[in-house]
């Protein structure tokens, strides 16, 4: 008695399903990894010093620095600071109303002008993108 034929259809090598094995699956993804934070890390270039966000990063930076209780002081604290963290315009009108201060009393402005605060704590910070649009803007106008 002959036995009836099915048809079977064979694969070529090339499209047969192969099993991943543990060390190519743990190779692939660890590859991919770095490859995802290697490019995150490259396209995500401090900004310029002349840049609005590089002047506000540079400014909660140094006012994050140690414990973060020190603030922004530092911005206010002579002429070239203001001249380097401060607009021409803000620095003119500083200048008018420490010219009105009498001598001894505390001038217009008596708080952290960095945090808007008597106190800072500053630990950390992070500039949204919605400042940053407002700060690419600012340099258009």
């Amino acid at each position: 008695m002959m036995q009836p034929l099915i048809p079977v259809y064979k694969q070529p090598p090339y499209l047969r399903n192969t099993m991943v094995t543990r060390r190519q699956l743990i190779f692939t993804a660890t590859a991919g990894l770095l490859v995802a934070t290697s490019s995150r890390r490259a396209s995500a270039a401090p900004p310029a010093a002349s840049d609005p966000v590089g002047i506000v990063t540079a400014i909660y930076t140094r006012a994050a620095k140690g414990k973060g209780d020190g603030g922004g002081a530092f911005v206010i604290e002579n002429k070239a600071a203001k001249a380097k963290y401060l607009s021409k315009s803000l620095v003119a009108l500083w200048a008018k109303a420490d010219a009105r201060t009498p001598k001894g009393d505390v001038g217009p402005i008596d708080f952290d002008p960095v945090t808007n605060s008597q106190e800072p704590d500053v630990k950390s910070f992070k500039v949204p993108w919605s400042i940053r649009d407002m700060l690419a803007g600012s340099l258009k106008s």
